[in-house]
């Protein structure tokens, strides 16, 4: 008697950890997005002093800035290059008046654009990651015959 083994039990398996570590990304990433069209709507600039540099790390530049009398900080790749920024500099930077924490010294339009394209980005991986579950999991029916 010839026992046929299904492959669903596979394919549900791996589906379930190819939608969970796309779907953590994909958290992370509309979180992103929550952030900065916040900044993109409501956002305020304000001149920020540079107090770091980190040009091995995708040339990011450590600032301060002052809201309301408290003090604030955040980090990115600014417009200003690292190489150029020295510490004590100003710097534009936007942040959200509701959570001065949430600031950008790029333009948020520029980084929300790349934002959305990480979401097709996400759809395509979760695509492609089905289509190889479905062929490493397929039978073949050649060899059952």
């Amino acid at each position: 008697m010839n026992k046929s083994i299904s492959p669903t039990p596979a394919r549900i398996v791996l589906s379930l950890l190819a939608f969970s570590f796309l779907g953590f990304w994909g958290l992370i990433n509309h979180s992103s997005s929550k952030k900065l069209n916040e900044l993109i709507e409501y956002g305020i600039s304000a001149p920020a002093k540079i107090t770091s540099k980190q040009c091995s790390n995708h040339g990011e530049l450590l600032y301060t800035f002052t809201v309301n009398g408290k003090s604030f900080g955040g980090s990115g790749t600014c417009i200003t290059p690292c190489g150029n920024a020295k510490i004590g500099d100003t710097i534009e930077i936007t942040y959200s008046p509701s959570s001065p924490h949430n600031s950008q010294c790029t333009s948020p339009e520029e980084k929300a654009e790349r934002v959305t394209t990480n979401y097709f980005l996400l759809l395509a991986l979760f695509v492609v990651a089905l289509i190889i579950i479905f062929r490493v999991t397929s039978i073949d029916t050649e060899q059952r015959l």
